[in-house]
């Protein structure tokens, strides 16, 4: 009698395994590298350049200055080899924000061939573009794409906002500002 109880008891153990087997199977997500890559590097940024404005406010540097630290953190990511197809930095005050864009382009290919096989090397280059706004009031709208418009929300003290663009085959991955 005992024998049989057990096996009810194991079979509704085996049950309630597969069972949660199934939902843990189902609620399962993945995420590309790339995906990864472009948020880790967005936050790096992002950490950087608050250290950035942290030390200026901290040592009384005058605004200009703050800028230029900014932009020349801006430059050596723009100059490295980053994955990002576009880099957008967005920053500045109430009185001013600045913008500085970088994209990748394609400015051809280089290639050798002997015997019928090709080695060849696309070339890329970084296309850069800046602007100044001067918001006229605690937001200011800004133009990532033909078709997309972004909010920023500008608070008082010095504002930093980072948006990397990555373009994998069909799929398009930016990371958050």
């Amino acid at each position: 009698m005992k024998k049989r109880g057990q096996f009810f008891l194991i079979a509704a153990v085996v049950i309630i395994v597969i069972i949660v087997g199934l939902g843990v199977v189902y609620n399962s997500v993945s995420s590309s590298r790339e995906e990864v890559a472009i948020y880790e590097l967005s936050d790096e940024i992002s950490a950087e350049a608050s250290q950035i404005v942290d030390s200026g406010v901290f040592n009384s540097l005058e605004q200009v200055q703050i800028n230029e630290n900014i932009e020349s953190l801006a430059k050596l990511y723009a100059a490295s080899k980053t994955d990002a197809d576009e880099i957008l930095f967005i920053y500045g005050d109430r009185s001013q924000i600045h913008v500085l864009n970088w994209t990748k382009i394609d400015a051809g290919s280089v290639g050798i061939g002997v015997g019928g096989d090709e080695i060849g090397e696309l070339i890329l280059n970084k296309e850069s573009s800046s602007g100044t706004i001067t918001p006229s009031g605690n937001k200011v709208e800004i133009r990532l794409s033909p078709k997309l418009t972004q909010e920023f929300e500008i608070t008082s003290g010095q504002n930093f906002y980072i948006i990397l663009k990555r373009n994998v085959g069909a799929d398009t991955y930016v990371s958050p500002p």
